[in-house]
């Protein structure tokens, strides 16, 4: 967990992340939340968390993120990717 910089969850329910980032001892540093901003999103609440919740992350340095989700029937997938700086795309709200 040491080599990982954040773990993205699934944006379902704000307990449940909180829940299982304690039984893990995650760092609460590490768990970005964007339930509040955007809702249970369904499928798209990963790359939101990733474009949203990461804006105060180092932007000189890639990212090793640990992406978590889940959802009913007890389905769940995860992956561990490395994304460069570059990569990372800030996610901009859009005014008219």
């Amino acid at each position: 967990m040491d080599d990982v910089d954040y773990l993205i969850f699934h944006q379902s329910n704000r307990f449940i992340m909180q829940h299982l980032a304690k039984k893990v001892a995650i760092p609460k540093q590490k768990v970005p939340f964007t339930i509040e901003e955007f809702g249970s999103a369904g499928g798209p609440s990963v790359p939101l968390t990733i474009t949203r919740g990461l804006l105060e992350r180092p932007a000189d340095h890639a990212l090793r993120l640990l992406l978590i989700s889940y959802g009913v029937g007890l389905s769940w997938a995860s992956a561990l990717i490395d994304l460069a700086p570059a990569a990372i795309l800030d996610h901009i709200q859009l005014t008219e």
